[in-house]
């Protein structure tokens, strides 16, 4: 906008008891070249609002997001929890099986192999709990045994037949020996390990039947974060009476250390920190919470 000097004579010739709108319309008309212009005071205010207005649509978009990925990861622990026991239905209520339990060191042990529906798997007996879903085939897909969040390549992938992979979402380890087993005092080894069986949890039941070990979020390792090493972190949980929850690690009772299935290295120190869920206190009589 351009003006003539008679304009700028008829501003300054303002009273001062003009409102503040003339007199920043003054202001603007005396800018450079005669072009309008904010002072520096208002360029700063205004961005400062934009900075705050964005800030908050960031950390509002940021927590939709994770609600949303909290809600897909209680759908598929659901829908994984009512499979598995569609299976246990069929199969006098033992949880899937399939590796033999025989005490293996790995690395090192030559891992068991076996063919189940027409698909190979390896692995050992405590592998179970990663790999169930070989003996759910083709009941889920591969998106439901994925946690939501940024692909990466350690999915699950149900539609190759020629690549293995482990779900994020675990059966509880304590499905895999008996009761006993699940305690320091009475922990003898393999001789202990054997399918248990869903319908045997002790009810009215706080035990953890699925729980999603992994946490896929923006801005994570690229295989994803593991649930059990972040007390912090939540996680989606069915429970062996088939309702879902996202609970915290923190608000869980600890497990019991699994001293005869680990690594090569001593027993004490493989025993680590044991997981919450999958490593109950007296296997599927315990509870969780």
């Amino acid at each position: 906008m351009t003006c003539s000097s008679e304009d700028l004579d008829v501003f300054k010739s303002l009273p001062d008891r003009c409102t503040p709108v003339n007199r920043l319309r003054a202001r603007r008309i005396q800018g450079a070249s005669g072009l309008a212009a904010f002072s520096l005071i208002e360029l700063l205010v205004i961005l400062l609002v934009v900075s705050l207005l964005a800030a908050l649509s960031v950390g509002a978009l940021r927590a939709s997001r994770g609600s949303a990925r909290d809600a897909r990861s209680l759908v598929n622990a659901s829908q994984i929890a009512a499979s598995v026991a569609m299976y246990c239905d069929e199969s006098g209520g033992l949880v899937p099986a399939f590796f033999p339990p025989i005490f293996a060191r790995y690395p090192g042990s030559e891992p068991f192999r076996v063919s189940i529906r027409g698909v190979e798997a390896t692995g050992f007996w405590f592998d179970h709990p990663l790999k169930y879903h070989y003996a759910l085939r083709p009941l889920l897909p591969s998106q439901t045994l994925s946690a939501p969040g940024p692909r990466t390549t350690n999915l699950v992938t149900l539609d190759t037949d020629t690549t293995e992979q482990i779900a994020d979402y675990h059966l509880a380890r304590c499905f895999y020996a008996s009761p006993e087993y699940w305690s320091e005092r009475s922990q003898r080894g393999d001789s202990q390990w054997r399918a248990q069986r869903l319908y045997d949890v002790t009810f009215p039941s706080l035990k953890g039947f699925i729980h999603q070990s992994v946490r896929r979020d923006p801005g994570a390792p690229p295989r994803g974060q593991t649930i059990t090493t972040w007390p912090d972190r939540s996680e989606a949980v069915a429970w062996s009476d088939l309702s879902a929850t996202i609970t915290f690690q923190r608000d869980l009772l600890p497990g019991v250390a699994d001293l005869f299935d680990h690594y090569n290295s001593p027993a004490a120190a493989a025993g680590g920190t044991p997981a919450p869920i999958a490593q109950t206190r007296d296997g599927i009589r315990g509870r969780d919470r």
